[in-house]
């Protein structure tokens, strides 16, 4: 069985596993793919990344709510830190660098990782970090990796940030998955992020050196081909060239990285060609589902521009977020809980668009409640933005209604608990 054939079927195994809840055979598929390959990045790479990418993709196309795909992920995640653990270091540390994570299991992981890969890493608690870098060598300080979900870029992150960076730290923040963006990690002020942990090795040996840029045969090894694999896919399929050096070098990017990883993932897990693969990766192909249409109807509201007197009692009294959003995607109406969520008055939403209350990753899938156009769904979650600039998980169901001049669509959203979020992620 080839390679890529090998990863497909370990995939797939692994999915139903998790969709099932069968820690036996998760572990068992964390086993054997460590038995085969010999590596813990390759288990992270190859399972944990995969699966995390898949993962996300189903919640996008709605076919998994939040809480179960924190679920899934941290049963997975739970038995690649407790096998990582038991593994014995096998390189003489090369590189040295601190860790502070807000999440043990991925804490653990990312140790086990930099270990593997020849770092000695020493462990920094959150709420102790810029005092007790203070007091470290300059060697532990050059590199400081942050580890966590979403809630690490709270606000009693940056100015912990702020002080690392002063002390003369780089400080890379990992947040897997989708969670790299919807954490706004930006906003913490890091040199660095990585959202996988080939990339995360990768920019922590960059940053350790003070460079920001990777060799094609950096890149090559991290993904496993030949670095004529990489220029012939660049020249074959049409993909962003990096930028070149004085000596005419390619040079790469994070982001010509994680493209590349994209275009590797959707071609040996999907099984794609690698064409079309491309073009998946770069957003280029958009699969535009059936219209789901149910004219369950209700009487008319009020003309587009102005929904009626009547269904802001209705919609005031509930305590559920109710909105109509127009063809175009913006919000005609909304009632007072909308707006307390937003801490501002109804008026200065209404006439904004659907996609400036949810945060940046989750705009492609707000979009698909009207274009190409209004459709039913039922519990549609998004993560929108309250005013603090925290977020709100909201399972949206949406009907298509009358108005006097136009459809609209009608949303009705429930807020998911931080409790039941949060206990889905309990070990």
């Amino acid at each position: 069985m080839s390679d890529r054939a090998q990863q497909r079927r370990e995939a797939r195994d692994l999915l139903t596993a998790l969709k099932a809840g069968s820690t036996d055979r998760v572990r068992s598929l964390v086993s054997t793919t460590f038995e085969r390959s010999g590596s813990l990045l390759y288990v992270v790479s190859h399972l944990v990344d995969t699966a995390r990418a898949e993962v996300e993709d189903m919640w996008f196309r709605g076919e998994l709510g939040f809480v179960e795909v924190r679920q899934m992920m941290r049963q997975l995640e739970v038995t690649v830190s407790d096998f990582a653990q038991r593994l014995p270091t096998r390189q003489v540390p090369t590189r040295q660098c601190s860790l502070i994570s807000t999440d043990a299991i991925s804490g653990e992981i990312c140790k086990r990782l930099l270990e593997e890969d020849g770092w000695k890493v020493k462990d920094l608690e959150p709420g102790e970090t810029a005092g007790r870098a203070s007091g470290m060598p300059g060697i532990w300080r050059q590199l400081v990796v942050l580890v966590g979900d979403a809630g690490v870029a709270g606000r009693d992150m940056r100015s912990a940030v702020s002080s690392l960076q002063a002390l003369g730290c780089r400080v890379l923040v990992v947040a897997s998955g989708h969670w790299a963006q919807a954490g706004h990690w930006q906003q913490l002020g890091a040199d660095a992020c990585a959202s996988d942990g080939r990339t995360m090795l990768l920019l922590a040996r960059k940053l350790h050196s003070a460079e920001s840029t990777f060799s094609i045969s950096e890149v090559a090894r991290t993904l496993r081909v030949t670095p004529h694999t990489i220029r012939a896919w660049e020249r074959r399929y049409n993909l962003p060239g990096p930028v070149r050096d004085k000596g005419a070098q390619r040079r790469y990017s994070v982001e010509d990285v994680q493209l590349l990883i994209r275009v590797s993932h959707v071609a040996t897990v999907h099984g794609n060609s690698l064409r079309l693969a491309s073009l998946k990766a770069q957003g280029l192909l958009l699969d535009y589902e059936p219209n789901v249409r149910n004219w369950d109807t209700v009487p008319t509201i009020g003309s587009a521009a102005t929904p009626g007197q009547e269904w802001r009692r209705v919609a005031d009294a509930v305590p559920e977020l109710m909105m109509l959003v127009d063809r175009e995607g913006t919000i005609v109406d909304c009632n007072i809980a909308t707006a307390r969520m937003r801490d501002t008055v109804r008026e200065n939403i209404r006439g904004t668009r659907l996609t400036d209350l949810v945060i940046d990753y989750d705009r492609a899938k707000a979009v698909r409640l009207y274009r190409p156009a209004l459709s039913r769904r039922d519990a549609w979650e998004l993560r929108l933005r309250s005013a603090d600039d925290n977020q709100e998980v909201v399972a949206f169901d949406s009907r298509v209604v009358a108005g006097d001049r136009s459809e609209l669509l009608g949303l009705i959203g429930r807020v998911i608990p931080v409790a039941e979020l949060a206990s889905a992620a309990q070990v």
